[in-house]
């Protein structure tokens, strides 16, 4: 069983935290990592993989700290990349991506090579005893939870909370999911 994990609230890009990789959690964020980290212990966990990005790690620091495992890093679990210069227009670029996974900015990323990625890790924790948390961000999540469910799309993608929870599971040759609601205050 894995259990994907979206970080919690993290600091807005913007002056002081333009790079994606050290972009930290907010107050919020650190607040609703403790209370993941309860969340978390009911849930058996064996295994705990993480996004390089620092939001990420974060977001299962404290559970770690509480279980004693160690954080493996997964750099295919990264954020998609849709372009690597600054970008105004990223909704409309978010949109025509989700219309054709295919379409990617010259400097950027496909969906489909996102979800390629994505699914790589899945699939390589996927078969491991016990229970594997990964955490990682919005789009690599929604993406792999569209590639179960077709009609998760763009909007339940805007919809998707910081943090969030799903638990995966093998059905015979396929994969199922069930979101897992949180109530953490932050």
């Amino acid at each position: 069983m894995i259990l994907l994990v979206r970080h919690a609230e993290s600091v807005p890009p913007g002056p002081g935290f333009e790079d994606e990789f050290t972009r930290p959690l907010s107050l919020a964020g650190m607040r609703q990592s403790e209370e993941l980290a309860t969340e978390l212990v009911k849930r058996g966990l064996t295994r705990l993989v993480s996004s390089p990005y620092l939001r990420a790690k974060q977001t299962l620091e404290p559970f770690a700290e509480r279980s004693g495992l160690e954080i493996a890093i997964e750099p295919d679990f990264r954020e998609h990349c849709m372009t690597d210069q600054p970008i105004r227009h990223w909704q409309e670029v978010l949109a025509t991506q989700w219309a054709d996974f295919d379409h990617a900015l010259p400097s950027g990323e496909s969906f489909n090579s996102t979800l390629a990625r994505g699914m790589r890790v899945i699939r390589e924790h996927l078969d491991h005893p016990g229970c594997t948390a990964i955490v990682g961000h919005g789009t690599i999540i929604s993406l792999i939870l569209n590639s179960i469910d077709p009609a998760f799309g763009l909007a339940e993608h805007l919809a998707m909370p910081n943090p969030a929870l799903y638990r995966l599971d093998r059905a015979g040759d396929r994969l199922e999911c069930t979101a897992i609601q949180l109530d953490l205050r932050g």
